[in-house]
């Protein structure tokens, strides 16, 4: 099993579509991004957060698996330094 992120990345190009939204509605985006990307469950929101979430889950999805392959990097070569 590999490791879990220590987060997720808020990227500055997300503020046009957040500027749509209440700060009551961003508020509900924020937590349905940590709790994506902490257990993964998909969040179930309606009107404009389900828009700006259709923008947002592929970006969580890229940074988790660019995460767990710096991880595996880092296993492999950890591994190698001390079987030589």
């Amino acid at each position: 099993m590999s490791k879990q992120p220590p987060g997720v990345m808020v990227y500055f190009d997300l503020q046009p579509g957040l500027r749509h939204l209440t700060n009551e509605e961003k508020g509900l985006l924020l937590q349905a991004m940590l709790d994506y990307g902490q257990t993964g469950e998909l969040p179930q929101l309606e009107g404009a957060p389900a828009l700006v979430w259709d923008f947002v889950q592929p970006r969580l999805d890229r940074d988790r698996e660019r995460y767990e392959r710096v991880c595996r990097r880092n296993r492999d070569n950890a591994r190698r330094r001390w079987e030589e």
